[in-house]
């Protein structure tokens, strides 16, 4: 199968008072439809910058960045804009929902900057909620939901525009053990029924464990490791 997402020899340095910090250091990966990764390591190796090169937040120092066979990094910005929008879906430890709007609302957030809300939309995001279990909260404001409930909004807002690619940095990294295992069972869940591509940093071992490949960040490079529980929703 041909991978529509492909990172070559991708590097990431900063500058600091006591020099040059390379983060990444010749990253490689390619993944297709339906693959979900997992991405540990240690605090400070770069898990999130990686995911950020990815999903076009953060620029590489070298190296390419390729989804469906266009470098990400070549765009201009209002391409660039417009590929966050279309092709990727981001989930963040924090939810960033905006207060000021519903559930629903916020869920639709990003279909308005895409082609604006129809109610073939509308009816996509009401089916989203009903799917994660929110579609009796749908007109309830962030401050009414509970942590697990807002996280699986904002996992809503991520799947609104239908991504091929969908970046979670550790999103269950301010829940409760059994609410964070719910949300990691429908990000495997919902990326495997909409056939996208799941790239998770996290910091869970058990999280980490139910998806079919692991990846290690250390050092500037990836390894491939074995899954430690088995993975939940692996292809056979």
């Amino acid at each position: 199968m041909k991978a529509e997402l492909t990172l070559e020899g991708v590097c990431k340095s900063f500058e600091t008072p006591g020099g040059l910090l390379t983060i990444l250091d010749g990253v490689d990966l390619s993944l297709s439809r339906g693959d979900a990764v997992a991405i540990t390591g240690p605090s400070g190796v770069g898990k999130s910058t990686l995911l950020y090169l990815i999903g076009g937040l953060e620029p590489p120092s070298s190296g390419l960045v390729e989804v469906l066979g266009r470098n990400v990094w070549s765009l201009g910005p209002q391409e660039l804009a417009e590929f966050r929008n279309q092709s990727v879906g981001f989930v963040f430890q924090d939810h960033y929902l905006l207060p000021q709007l519903n559930v629903l609302e916020n869920v639709l957030v990003p279909a308005i900057v895409k082609h604006g809300v129809d109610a073939r939309t509308r009816d996509r995001a009401k089916k989203l909620l009903d799917r994660v279990g929110l579609g009796l909260r749908a007109g309830h404001r962030p401050d009414q939901l509970s942590g697990g409930e807002r996280q699986r909004a904002a996992l809503c807002r991520a799947l609104i525009n239908d991504p091929l690619i969908l970046l979670a940095d550790e999103p269950t990294g301010n829940l409760d053990p059994a609410t964070a295992t719910t949300i990691g069972s429908l990000l495997l869940e919902l990326a495997r029924e909409q056939s996208m591509i799941l790239l998770t940093v996290t910091h869970s071992q058990e999280l980490a464990g139910r998806f079919p490949r692991n990846l290690m960040l250390l050092a500037g490079k990836l390894t491939d490791r074995p899954p430690t529980v088995a993975p939940e929703g692996a292809r056979s």
